[in-house]
Formats: C-alpha cells, structure tokens, sequence
C-alpha cells in the first residue's frame, strides 16, 4: 500500500502481547479479499439483496475503487473474517492490484468487476433521489472527488450481539480520517436504522433515504473537526485512529470494549 494517502501511518511491530479477540485492518493478500467476498455473499444472498451466483462471491466494479476493511476474529491461532465495510472513492483504491490478480487467476470473475455502472457510485443509480442528493452536494460545494460511499457492512449473525457491527463502522471512520481526511461519506440504510446512524455523526439527507457524515450538517468532518457528536464518541474515535496509527490495526479485546455504542439485534448494513 503505497501513495501519499498511506504516508501518514506509522505502522509499528510492537503489537500487543496477548492480541484481543477481534480486531480490524485492511485485506493483504488475494485469500483475504476472496474470504471477505464470500463472507458478503453469504450474508448479502441469504437475504435476498443479491442474486445467488456459481462462483458464490460477492465482487462488482466498485471493489476496484474501494478501500475495503476486514473485521477479524482470532479462534484456535486462526484468524477468521468475520466482518466487511468498504469505502468507495472514484479513484483505484489500495486494494485494486489484488482485485485484478484475482480475476487474472479466476477470468470467469472478470464479469463481475466490468464497467457497466455508469454512476460514480451506487447511491447515484437510484434516479427517484438522485437530484435531491446532488443538490445536496453542490449546495455545499463538494464535488464527487470529496464523496466516498459507505457500502456492503455486514458481520455474520451469530456475532452481532457483540456491538461488532458499531466498531466496524466506527474504524471505517477512523480509517477514511486517516486515509481520505475532508471526504464526505454517503450512506443509504434502512429507515429503522436511523437512530444507530444519527449515533455515529451521520444525518440524513433532505428529501432522500441516505445518510451524511462530513464537513456539512450535524456530522463532523472527517479531519477531526468534530460538530455536534457526543464527547464519547469522539473520544473513541480518537483513541481507535491512534492505535491504527500505531499498529495498523485496530482491537477490540475484553478489556478495552467499554465505550462501544450499543447495537441492537438487528441486520444492520450499509445497503447499496
């Protein structure tokens, strides 16, 4: 991972000793991003979001544009995907060679990554709200090179109880403050799902069934000028940057999961 938005992270070997159970950071290698792929999947096919396919992966032209972020599970000296969210931008993201050496060693997933989204991101293919969401935008002078789209968070069910989707949302933040510092996110979720945003700095758009979380409204930029969001949070926040900052890698372990924002038992995910 190279380029100047990686030039500001220290990445130390002196890991913890004894490593929580869970933790977060990006995909490395091709197994890792084909694990995540077939863990998005399995949850997103199961519920009827995406189609059933042969190859039993979830991968399509955003991937190649997306800073993609793994939630890991330590079990047995094993360290199991267990969790995904990606940030789409519209440029190549730090992932995008490992994309193209997956369809180079599996050419029938070529088809999946293939340019026939002819939006910067999926959000704009909604036409009844893409006006709103424009609007939106250019009122506030932001152009599609200061957006990114959150999309495709998911944890598998049987570990949502853990708050794990609150602190996989919460380290995508930090990473797009260390990454992507002064984008403005865009967000579409269920309606129920408000409140759980609204805790995390987001705002709903006027007009539209999609969220913000930026420089404009009642979020907070995302270069650490905070509006608006509860002192605890932006406290986490804070304390979760640094230590990707220091580590590359952000945990969660029994001893540090006081803070997390409660989640509900329900499926939450950034659907697009």
């Amino acid at each position: 991972m190279s380029g100047s938005r990686f030039s500001n992270v220290m990445m130390s070997e002196n890991l913890p000793n004894t490593q929580p159970n869970w933790y977060v950071r990006m995909p490395e290698t091709v197994e890792e991003l084909v694990e995540m792929f077939r863990l998005r999947y399995h949850t997103y096919a199961a519920e009827g979001m995406i189609d059933w396919n042969p190859e039993e992966i979830d991968l399509d032209y955003y991937d190649q544009f997306s800073y993609q972020i793994a939630l890991f599970k330590k079990e047995h000296e094993e360290d199991k995907i267990i969790g995904a969210v990606r940030l789409i931008v519209t440029d190549a993201g730090p992932q995008y060679t490992l994309v193209k050496s997956l369809t180079e060693q599996h050419p029938a997933l070529k088809k999946y990554v293939t340019n026939d989204h002819p939006k910067a991101f999926p959000t704009f293919s909604y036409i009844p709200f893409l006006s709103d969401l424009q609007s939106f935008y250019n009122n506030h002078n932001i152009g599609n090179q200061q957006l990114l789209e959150g999309s495709r968070l998911c944890v598998i069910k049987s570990e949502r109880v853990l708050s794990l989707s609150s602190f996989l949302l919460q380290c995508a933040i930090c990473l797009s403050t260390v990454y992507l510092p002064g984008y403005n996110w865009i967000a579409s979720a269920r309606a129920t799902h408000e409140a759980w945003y609204n805790a995390h700095g987001f705002f709903k758009v006027p007009g539209t069934p999609y969220f913000n979380y930026g420089a404009v409204g009642k979020a907070c930029t995302l270069n650490g000028n905070y509006q608006q969001v509860p002192q605890s949070l932006k406290s986490r926040l804070d304390g979760l940057t640094a230590q990707y900052q220091k580590h590359g890698k952000i945990y969660l372990g029994h001893h540090n999961r006081e803070g997390a924002l409660p989640f509900a038992q329900q499926n939450m995910k950034l659907n697009d």
